[in-house]
């Protein structure tokens, strides 16, 4: 199962936790293409929700179109420092 989360919830570590007590759950999505703010996947807290995915090692599943994909570099490049 690949839910969806609200990577700017400054609780999302405990919603992680309890995800990740299900063995179906495989990973996160949000529909980033319906957010009204095209560069929605550059804000901070958005980075923060990516980078505890990142430490957990939990996939993101990126919904998006093609004027999102050139912030996918930039947004790669402030997950990882």
């Amino acid at each position: 199962m690949v839910a969806w989360a609200d990577l700017t919830n400054e609780r999302l570590g405990d919603i992680l936790d309890r995800c990740q007590k299900h063995a179906k759950f495989k990973g996160v999505r949000h529909i980033v293409h319906d957010e009204p703010d095209v560069r929605w996947l550059l804000r901070d807290d958005v980075i923060r929700g990516l980078r505890e995915l990142v430490r957990r090692g939990i996939p993101y599943d990126l919904l998006l179109r093609p004027p999102h994909l050139p912030l996918i570099p930039e947004s790669r490049r402030r997950r990882t420092g």
